[in-house]
């Protein structure tokens, strides 16, 4: 049975065989290409419970936020804010595949702000805020003013993201090209 070898012509004018190793290689990054469009869509918040804006009858006792894909929270959180500004969560955040948990403390009425950073599937942070009402919305808007605060951008960690995806990127470019020309 005859070798399939097909040959590129280099720089010298020499062909290089280009053996099924390297048609392996090549047929795996496009698929790995094709593959990770969804990728860039970054993880969105699907849902919150207690809803965004929602006027609730008590205090929650634990405050869920779902999203489209796995998410993790090593390098973000999620700060709840009560009607005077102050941080209220309670206990350890958990983190259940696409589902992040924290317990808010136990304060009064009036309007709460729930700020989150997350880190998605494909590495990129994502963040957000939302409210929710206990009894009745509060006449001022201080832990609002504060989930908007802590949920801005923080650019040295979205540098620092921004040299992890391209070194990743750079190593799988390398060992492709690797393949291609050792085997």
């Amino acid at each position: 049975m005859p070798r399939f070898v097909a040959t590129i012509r280099a720089r010298n004018h020499q062909h290089v065989p280009f053996g099924r190793a390297g048609l392996l290689a090549c047929a795996l990054v496009l698929l790995l290409l094709a593959v990770s469009s969804s990728a860039h869509a970054h993880a969105q918040l699907v849902e919150t419970e207690p809803a965004n804006e929602q006027t609730i009858a008590a205090p929650p006792s634990v405050i869920t936020l779902r999203f489209n894909e796995p998410v993790s929270i090593a390098f973000g959180g999620i700060k709840v804010f009560g009607p005077d500004g102050r941080r209220v969560e309670s206990g350890r955040v958990k983190v259940d595949s696409n589902r992040i948990h924290v317990r808010p403390g136990r304060d009064g009425s009036g309007t709460y702000a729930v700020a989150w950073r997350a880190t998605s599937a494909d590495s990129h942070p994502v963040r957000g805020a939302f409210t929710y009402n206990v009894r009745a919305a509060s006449k001022g808007s201080v832990a609002i003013d504060r989930a908007r605060e802590a949920s801005r951008r923080q650019l040295p960690l979205e540098f620092a993201f921004g040299v992890a995806r391209m070194g990743l990127l750079l190593s799988v470019v390398l060992l492709a090209g690797g393949m291609i020309f050792v085997g």
